[in-house]
């Protein structure tokens, strides 16, 4: 062959990974991103809230209590609630006090022990009076981790809303 038939021939196709290399990264992206999204949809959103739209829909009612509350100007304290330990009964006390720092004596206290991550392990607590303005229940928490105790203290038309959160630590063997 002469050196005008070689310049004039067609050059030889070399094989370039990079194309490919570049589809399978995004290949490999988009399989990545639909396994998860199919996950996400198939697992638990995490919101244990009861009557959510409902709830949205009373906020005005709901501002209200809050501020009625304010005004009776009750102080309340949760105790015994360091010491709980998952599957062990335990007792915790509220003590609630008016405007004054006196006993409020005579009220109902009820509510929940809420789990916020699983509602099947949410269990009601119902206190009774040990002394005035202190109320004590018993209550055995499931599991350990973070719980919400929620409260509802009323006397007569008077009512007061509590929430606080707690920490149930692992049990400990021998206690």
């Amino acid at each position: 062959m002469s050196e005008q038939e070689q310049s004039t021939a067609a050059p030889k196709k070399r094989f370039e990974p990079w194309p490919w290399v570049i589809v399978g990264i995004l290949a490999t992206a988009l399989v990545v991103n639909a396994t998860f999204i199919y996950l996400a949809g198939k697992s638990s959103n995490g919101l244990v809230i009861e009557g959510a739209y409902r709830r949205g829909i009373t906020y005005n009612k709901e501002i209200d209590a809050a501020r009625r509350q304010m005004e009776l100007g009750w102080r309340v304290s949760l105790a015994g609630s360091e010491a709980l330990q998952e599957g062990r009964q335990g007792a915790i006390s509220l003590t609630v006090l008016d405007k004054s720092g006196q006993p409020v004596a005579g009220a109902t206290v009820a509510g929940t022990l809420f789990r916020p991550t699983d509602q099947a392990l949410d269990q009601p607590i119902s206190m009774s009076e040990a002394a005035p303005g202190v109320y004590q229940a018993q209550i055995t928490p499931a599991q350990r981790g973070i719980w919400d105790v929620k409260l509802k203290a009323q006397r007569g038309e008077d009512v007061y809303r509590f929430v606080q959160r707690i920490s149930v630590k692992k049990a400990q063997p021998g206690e």
